[in-house]
């Protein structure tokens, strides 16, 4: 609730998702198994969210790059080349744990992933296209394609935020974007 200008502000954010893990590999006597114990793991996840009101452009989701909040990550992409009052992301990764174990980690994790996503509606310079149906989503998904490493820090019980060091191709960025991100791990 504010002014901007003559203007009155109001508006109102609501974002939801959700994330899954499913630990597969095989066991001493190689049989194959799923459990978290695995040296393998899938990770998804999925996040959702839309402005309803008068929001100001500085407001709007943004999407794109590795943000510290997962939620509007889509690697491959600038932070802000995707904006608008909805917005939807995702992230497939495939997950292969070395086992490396000091006394400053608890983990080394290769990944290799894919994100998708994009962002739509209202904004300075952001095209907002109603259809009979309601809105129309930008053609084309957007999407980002790579691969990283991921070490996870800690003490004993004590944790640390992750170090990820991921490298990411997109139509946007064909010759490949870096990416580095510190925090807890998804």
């Amino acid at each position: 609730i504010g002014l901007a200008t003559e203007k009155p502000l109001s508006w109102e954010q609501t974002t939801v998702g959700f994330r899954t893990y499913l630990g597969f590999g095989w066991d001493q006597s190689g049989n194959f198994d799923i459990g978290d114990d695995r040296k393998f793991a899938l990770a998804f996840r999925f996040n959702t969210g839309f402005i309803t009101g008068d929001a100001p452009a500085n407001r709007l989701f943004r999407i794109g790059g590795s943000s510290q909040l997962e939620d509007y990550t889509l690697r491959g992409y600038d932070f802000n080349d995707l904006r608008g009052q909805l917005y939807y992301t995702g992230s497939l990764e495939l997950r292969y744990d070395f086992g490396l174990q000091t006394s400053f980690t608890y983990g080394l994790l290769g990944i290799a992933f894919l994100d998708f996503g994009n962002a739509w509606g209202g904004g300075d310079g952001v095209e907002f296209r109603a259809s009979p149906g309601g809105v129309k989503i930008p053609e084309g998904l957007q999407f980002g394609i790579g691969l990283g490493i991921q070490i996870n820090l800690g003490f004993g019980s004590f944790q640390l935020p992750a170090i990820r060091l991921d490298y990411a191709f997109s139509p946007a960025n064909p010759g490949g974007k870096f990416h580095f991100r510190l925090g807890f791990p998804f």
